[in-house]
């Protein structure tokens, strides 16, 4: 295989990969924590003001990176934002994720490259996580610029490569605090393939230039980690708020109501059963990446890319597990090492020097084959039916598919209304995310976690099962109730004025009529 047509086939995974991250991008409902990234970002946008919060939202990058992202689109409002420019931004970083896979060539030769990069572009977990509005694709992201500058470094010393390496280093702080976490894997990985015969050119640096290259890094970090968090120089307590930040993430890693057991991830990853469909499973990366790991455990001479991988992702994984705080999609970093360690397993097998039977080549591809066709079943259903279900491990706490028929009522209730979209809406609740989103183009919302005062009953009332009987004591019995789901065993009732329900249902029979 010539590098013309290796380069035709990478790129060709990476089309594949961008294909599937792009596909249906608008038809999830939107999640919790997508909705208040998103209304923070439009707080950006319109005021060009932002102040990191240590307590919560994670770092500032999403934001600044978003508001770039839709200024170029000429975009400064909420009301004009939509869930697929949203979403493409982390799926731009998703991509940019198959392609940082070259980062480390030589070491993935063509037939570990080409896997790895498949193995990157077809995981149901990275598929799925690079169409959320959160941080977490962006970590993985700027993790993998990260240690593919060190890895380049480590074999060509190069001040360039130590500067690049801290610029990555310093998004990964500002994108997400937990990245402390993600360096301790790396470090320990890294103490043991330091030691190897790859580290020799490093050991024959003079100490003065490896300690320039270690401040250049690390300036270049601060650098990056300052600019974010100060907001741009505009709010300096913010450098100083992003180390106070970790005795507020330190409190929640006990759970606040997201306690896991130990084997939380192994489940999820491995046998998670899924009803009558089966098991969702990552069983073809385990499988691709078992060679590698193999080979790095028993031989000494072993790839020290394979080996590094190996132990980072287990390290990442086990330093997870013991956190009670679990989601699914902390898995993200791990799950891109083990793909990263699968590519350099296929590359073992390949090898026939290895193992000295040309027929494995033929084995390596009808696994490859068989995975990406399991890959392929996982990621429609995914992006399809159950891209709500909690069935879906990648489904967390989410939003569920009827609260569209809600913000579907309401808007419909607009329509007809006297006043329009500047109709009162009050949501009387406890828990009403994503509602604040849907209702972004509405100017005359209000939010209480008790009945108002003094505020005469409007046309809209959103409210909780559980306030319910308040508030109907509050409204009187002239409005219509309608029960949709928030989430899974949340509830949102939506009251309109008996006028507008029956308006409502007289423009739904004109429609309808021939």
């Amino acid at each position: 295989m010539n590098r013309v047509a290796l380069a035709a086939l990478f790129l060709t995974v990476c089309v594949v990969g961008a294909a599937w991250r792009w596909q249906g991008l608008g038809a999830r409902p939107m999640h919790t924590d997508e909705a208040v990234q998103a209304v923070k970002l439009g707080d950006l946008l319109e005021t060009g003001r932002y102040r990191y919060d240590p307590r919560e939202y994670h770092g500032p990058t999403l934001y600044y990176l978003a508001a770039a992202w839709f200024r170029l689109l000429g975009i400064r409002q909420l009301e004009r934002m939509d869930e697929i420019r949203l979403r493409l931004l982390p799926s731009f970083f998703g991509i940019a994720l198959i392609a940082m896979t070259a980062l480390w060539r030589p070491g993935l030769r063509r037939s570990g490259l080409l896997a790895a990069g498949m193995a990157v572009a077809l995981n149901p977990f990275l598929v799925f996580y690079s169409r959320y509005f959160v941080q977490e694709m962006l970590l993985v992201a700027f993790t993998a610029a990260t240690l593919g500058a060190i890895w380049r470094y480590v074999r060509w010393p190069s001040r360039g490569a130590a500067i690049a390496a801290g610029l990555g280093a310093g998004a990964m702080f500002a994108t997400k605090e937990t990245a402390v976490l993600t360096w301790a894997a790396a470090a320990i990985a890294g103490a043991v393939v330091l030691r190897m015969p790859l580290a020799e050119n490093l050991r024959s640096m003079g100490r003065r230039r490896i300690v320039g290259d270690a401040l250049a890094s690390v300036a270049s970090a601060a650098a990056v980690a300052v600019c974010f968090f100060s907001s741009w120089f505009t709010n300096w307590p913010g450098v100083r708020d992003a180390f106070a930040a970790f005795g507020h993430f330190a409190k929640r890693a006990g759970g606040q109501g997201h306690e896991k057991p130990f084997d939380y991830y192994l489940h999820l990853l491995f046998l998670w059963k899924a009803g009558p469909l089966g098991y969702w499973s990552q069983w073809p990366l385990l499988l691709a990446a078992l060679p590698a790991a193999a080979a790095a455990v028993r031989r000494t001479n072993a790839d020290p890319g394979a080996r590094f991988f190996l132990l980072f992702s287990l390290a990442l994984l086990a330093i997870y597990s013991l956190i009670p705080y679990k989601t699914p999609w902390l898995m993200a970093t791990p799950i891109w090492g083990f793909c990263m360690l699968a590519g350099f397993g296929v590359q073992t097998v390949w090898n026939t020097t290895v193992f000295g039977r040309r027929w494995l080549r033929w084995v390596a591809l009808l696994l490859l084959a068989a995975g990406a066709a399991d890959a392929h079943r996982q990621n429609r259903w995914m992006a399809g039916r159950y891209r709500a279900d909690p069935i879906n491990p990648c489904v967390y706490s989410h939003t569920s598919t009827d609260l569209l028929n809600g913000v579907r009522l309401i808007d419909e209730a607009a329509g007809v209304a006297p006043a329009g979209r500047n109709e009162m809406i009050a949501v009387v609740a406890e828990e009403y995310w994503p509602l604040p989103w849907y209702l972004r183009a509405y100017p005359r919302v209000g939010y209480w976690s008790a009945v108002p005062d003094g505020l005469a009953p409007p046309a809209i009332v959103a409210t909780n099962p559980s306030l319910a009987p308040d508030v109907e004591r509050w409204i009187g019995s002239n409005y219509v109730p309608t029960l949709v789901g928030l989430r899974p065993t949340v509830g949102l009732m939506i009251y309109l004025r008996r006028d507008l329900w029956d308006a409502v249902l007289a423009h739904r029979g004109a429609a309808l009529s021939p």
